[in-house]
């Protein structure tokens, strides 16, 4: 009987313990407005983007980065982006016309 209440005892205060409010709200977060300015070869066509409307930030590079690599986004969870097209070979699924999806599917 003891062991029995001092077992409640403990998950309960674990629980207040784990469900009480901090008294300390965290502060949030500030995304940086740093720019990034892009370097465009002589050889590739103009942008037709107007980066001025949305201009590159390091913030939102480095948010399009995870995104890339992040295999959560796919339709079952497993396959980034990245994992066909891949940075070594420009972003290509290199010995492939079409890259290989989810299930194999070929495009997709």
């Amino acid at each position: 009987m003891n062991k029995s209440f001092l077992v409640v005892g403990a998950m309960a205060l674990f629980g207040w313990a784990a469900c009480s409010k901090s008294s300390s709200t965290p502060d949030p977060i500030t995304p940086t407005t740093e720019t990034l300015e892009l370097t465009q070869p002589s050889y590739f066509p103009p942008l037709v983007y107007d980066l001025k409307s949305n201009p590159l930030t390091y913030d939102g590079f480095q948010l399009g980065r995870s995104l890339f690599y992040d295999g959560l986004l796919s339709r079952n969870g497993t396959i980034a982006c990245g994992t066909c097209h891949q940075q070594a070979v420009a972003f290509t699924h290199h010995g492939h016309d079409l890259s290989h999806g989810i299930d194999d599917k070929i495009g997709m």
